[in-house]
């Protein structure tokens, strides 16, 4: 998992960047980072670096100076098993999950890859059929060997 100290390290020229707009619903434009951050500066709570990319507006649709919301695509892998952020946890350095096994949580320690804002990829540790608990329904922190009820 990256922390902000080290997300501008992997920017380079040349990498996809997905922007979308909330005024134009389930539209993406893509483009390609051009520069990168020279330095990275605190504004707020945020650390900040400005990068510079071109964004296919053919159509013009895109207007200027508007906020949209920008990802920029430095890791991909396809076919991958991916779980909700939520459903990961670290303890000392090791990163686990609750699977669920006869209505019982139970720990595996897993390997992950790379991740976005909402999702992990799982490189290892657990299998795609594995039911995952994400959280309790009653505030209780989940621990190995608590009997639960699965709520879909």
């Amino acid at each position: 998992m990256w922390t902000n100290r080290t997300w501008a390290a992997l920017l380079a020229p040349g990498q996809r960047i997905d922007l979308t707009w909330d005024a134009v619903p389930g539209r993406t434009w893509q483009g390609a980072v051009s520069s990168i951050p020279s330095t990275v500066r605190l504004i707020g709570t945020r650390n900040v670096g400005e990068t510079t990319c071109i964004v296919d507006n053919r159509d013009f649709k895109l207007l200027p100076n508007i906020n949209v919301g920008v990802t920029i695509v430095t890791g991909e892998h396809q076919n991958a098993l991916t779980v909700p952020r939520e459903a990961v946890h670290l303890d000392n350095s090791k990163t686990f999950v609750y699977e669920i096994v006869n209505n019982e949580l139970q720990r595996r320690d897993i390997q992950t890859a790379i991740s976005n804002l909402t999702e992990v990829e799982i490189a290892s540790g657990v299998t795609e059929k594995a039911l995952l608990a994400l959280a309790s329904t009653n505030s209780k922190p989940l621990r190995e060997g608590a009997t639960v009820k699965v709520v879909r």
